[in-house]
């Protein structure tokens, strides 16, 4: 555990806000953030309602790719950041070995805009005023440690989803022109048999 941030208390608060997120609806976060705290979980929640908002927009988010596909790999990066830069808990992926104080905060935020950067590229100027809003108020060594180890991090687990199948083209179903037809053609069934013999 550091003094800044435990892991388990990140995880905590960053799981429960984004129940009580998903379940409430909140409206569209402000572009303009205010810094995060230090020892807090703000980054998590601030995370967790950007992509609430991005994944509510209609046109957002790819009709063939479940949200929870971005959920997963947004948390799975942050989360690897943060054990990398609190030098505590087991990562998900990576081990990755920072030198120095690295402020687990700025880790979390940069590794969660470069994924949603990549995943969601017209909200790239909305995610860049937020990453730049939390990491104002950290110090600049640390910062930018931090910002190097979640750069990282997020890198590596796009390039290990790269070919998962999510970009995959679902195939083109020809409709019927019947009600309940598909357009398949039914195959030839054999002459039915009475009990008494052959028609």
């Amino acid at each position: 555990m550091t003094a800044s941030m435990s892991r388990r208390q990140l995880l905590v608060t960053g799981g429960a806000a984004a129940a009580v997120l998903a379940t409430t609806g909140l409206p569209r976060p402000a572009a303009a953030a205010t810094p995060i705290r230090p020892g807090g979980a703000d980054v998590v929640l601030a995370w967790n309602r950007e992509l609430l908002a991005i994944v509510r927009t209609p046109g957002l988010q790819p009709a063939t790719v479940h949200p929870t596909r971005s959920f997963a790999l947004l948390h799975a990066a942050m989360h690897d950041a943060v054990v990398a830069t609190a030098d505590s808990g087991h990562p998900y992926l990576f081990t990755l070995e920072v030198r120095g104080h690295a402020a687990p905060e700025a880790a979390a935020a940069q590794a969660a805009h470069d994924v949603l950067a990549a995943l969601y590229p017209s909200r790239s100027a909305e995610l860049a005023t937020l990453l730049t809003g939390q990491l104002a108020g950290i110090p600049p060594d640390a910062r930018d440690r931090g910002v190097r180890a979640g750069r990282l991090v997020a890198r590596l687990l796009l390039g290990l989803r790269a070919n998962d199948g999510s970009a995959a083209v679902p195939p083109v179903l020809a409709p019927g022109t019947a009600p309940g037809s598909t357009g398949r053609r039914r195959p030839r069934s054999r002459p039915r048999c009475s009990p008494t013999g052959p028609p």
